[in-house]
C-alpha cells in the first residue's frame, strides 16, 4: 500500500511539473540589458497590431500563429542587440503567414528560422517567437547559433527568474521597462544617474518606468534605483534634493532642442551629488576649465534648466539658465580673466555679461536684473529663457511637466547620429509617430 500511494505521489509530481512547463518568455536571454512588456490588449498605442505587422513584414496580423492575448516582450540582448519576444499559438499558421509575405523559413537546431527584411532575423519554435537585429549578413550565422540556444532555455537559463524580470513584473502598466543605466546613450541617461556613487557600475543603476504615448509625446514616468542596497539609498537619498519646479523654464523643453532638463534644488546640495556624476562633470569640463562654475552652481536657489542644442563629439552647444540666491562669485571675475588657459580670454560683453573665447570654443554668461544666471555657447539662447520668449512648447508638455520634481525632454527629430537613429525608427511601430520623449521622475 506504502508502495502504490508513493506511486500515487510521483505521478501527480509529474503531473503538476509538465503542466507547469515553460514560458515562452523563458527565450529571453538572462543577462538582457533591458527588458520592456506592453500588454497589446491594454495599451493605447494608436494601432495595437502595427508593431507586429511592421516587425516581421506582413500585410495582416489575423491567424498568423502569434497570441495576441499575452504580452509581448522587447529586450536589448547582452550583444547589444534589439529583440523581440512574442508567444506562438501556431507555429504553422506562423509559417505561414511568413511565406505568403514572400519569407522561407528553414529548420536549423530544432527551430525554424527566416531572414525579416535586410536585417532581421526571426527564430520560432512551437512556443516562443523570437525577432533579433539589427544584423549584418556576415553575423547572421553567429547570432542564429545564439537564438537557437535561447529558444531551448528552460525557466532557470532565461529572464524569469532575474530581479529585473521580477521588478518588471511589479510594474502596473500596460507598458513598463527596466533597464540598466548603461543601455541607454550616456549623454542622455547622465541626468538620471545623478546620486549614485562615482564607483557604481552603469550595470548596477537601473531606470524602471511607466510608459504612455500620449499625442506624439512618449510620457515615461520613472524612478532610479539599484538593488545593491548601498547604490540604492544613495539614489533615494539624491532624489530629496529635487523640488516642484515651476513653468519658469519650462521653455527650455521647447522641440528646438536635442535635450531640456528641468529642476528645482538648492545649490550646495545639489553641486555635491555633481561631483560624483563623470559624465555630468565631462558636460561641464569646457566651462569649467575658464570660470569657477562650482561657485556658481553653490549660488543656484530655485529652478534651473540646462538645454543641449546640439551634442557631438566635436560640437556642443548649450545653454544654463538658474535662479541664483546671489551672485558673490562675480568678484572673482578679474581672477578668471587672468587666470584663463593660454590662447583664450574672458572679456566684458555688456552689464553683467562677459564672453569666454579660445581656439576652440566660445560661451556667454552673466546675470540677469532679477537674479538669474545665464550661460550659452551661442548667443540668445539662454537669455531668451529668462526673457520668458514664447517659444514652441506644446501644451501637452507644459500640463505634464509643471510640478514634477525633474524633466527631461529628448526631442527625437533632432536626433542626428546614426546608431540613435536606428533606435527611432524601432520606436515608430511602437508608438507611432512621437516627436518627444518626456521623462518625469517619479
Amino acid at each position: 500500500m506504502k508502495n502504490v500511494f508513493k506511486i500515487i505521489i510521483a505521478v501527480f509530481a509529474m503531473l503538476l511539473t509538465s503542466c507547469a512547463g515553460s514560458d515562452y518568455f523563458d527565450a529571453i536571454p538572462q543577462e538582457s540589458s533591458a527588458i520592456m512588456s506592453i500588454d497589446i490588449n491594454k495599451s493605447k498605442i494608436k494601432d495595437n497590431q502595427e508593431m507586429l505587422k511592421t516587425f516581421l513584414h506582413v500585410k495582416d496580423i489575423n491567424d498568423c500563429g502569434i497570441d495576441l492575448t499575452q504580452k509581448v516582450y522587447l529586450f536589448e540582448s547582452p550583444e547589444g542587440y534589439f529583440g523581440l519576444c512574442a508567444k506562438v499559438k501556431d507555429e504553422g499558421d506562423l509559417k505561414d503567414k511568413l511565406k505568403d509575405a514572400g519569407m522561407e523559413t528553414k529548420k536549423f537546431h530544432d527551430f525554424y528560422f527566416a531572414n525579416i527584411g535586410d536585417s532581421w532575423l526571426a527564430g520560432f519554435s512551437d512556443d516562443a517567437l523570437l525577432l533579433m537585429g539589427p544584423i549584418t549578413l556576415e553575423d547572421q550565422s553567429s547570432l542564429k547559433i545564439k537564438m537557437a540556444r535561447y529558444l531551448n532555455q528552460d525557466e532557470d537559463e532565461g529572464i524569469k527568474q532575474t530581479p529585473m524580470f521580477e521588478k518588471l513584473d511589479s510594474i502596473e502598466s500596460p507598458i513598463a521597462l527596466v533597464a540598466q543605466a548603461q543601455a541607454f546613450p550616456d549623454k542622455f541617461v547622465a541626468p538620471l544617474t545623478i546620486g549614485a556613487p562615482q564607483n557604481a557600475d552603469a550595470s548596477q543603476i537601473l531606470i524602471a518606468a511607466k510608459i504612455q504615448p500620449q499625442n506624439k509625446i512618449l510620457k515615461i514616468e520613472g524612478e532610479t534605483f539599484s538593488f545593491d542596497k548601498r547604490i540604492n539609498s544613495s539614489l533615494k537619498e539624491a532624489q530629496k534634493v529635487y523640488r516642484p519646479i515651476h513653468q519658469k523654464y519650462l521653455n527650455a523643453l521647447s522641440d528646438n532642442t536635442l535635450l531640456g532638463l528641468c529642476m528645482n534644488v538648492e545649490g550646495p546640495k545639489f553641486l555635491n551629488l555633481l561631483h560624483q556624476n563623470p559624465s555630468i562633470q565631462a558636460l561641464l569640463a569646457g566651462i569649467n576649465v575658464a570660470i569657477d562654475m562650482d561657485n556658481i552652481i553653490k549660488s543656484v536657489s530655485g529652478d534651473m534648466a540646462i538645454s543641449i542644442h546640439t551634442y557631438s563629439k566635436d560640437n556642443l552647444k548649450m545653454s544654463m539658465v538658474a535662479d541664483i540666491a546671489n551672485d558673490s562669485w562675480k568678484k572673482d571675475i578679474g581672477y578668471w580673466k587672468k587666470s584663463v588657459p593660454k590662447g583664450a580670454k574672458i572679456s566684458d560683453a555688456g552689464l553683467n555679461r562677459w564672453a569666454y573665447t579660445s581656439s576652440s570654443n566660445s560661451f556667454y554668461f552673466g546675470t540677469s536684473q532679477n537674479k538669474q544666471f545665464y550661460c550659452e555657447t551661442e548667443q540668445g539662447y539662454a537669455l531668451s529663457h529668462i526673457a520668458g520668449n514664447k517659444i514652441a512648447v506644446s501644451s501637452d508638455v507644459v500640463s505634464l511637466a509643471k510640478g514634477q520634481k525633474m524633466v527631461m525632454a529628448i526631442n527625437l527629430r533632432s536626433i542626428k547620429d546614426k546608431s540613435l537613429q536606428s533606435v527611432t525608427a524601432f520606436m515608430k511601430p511602437l508608438f507611432g509617430n512621437v516627436n518627444t520623449i518626456l521623462y518625469i521622475l517619479k
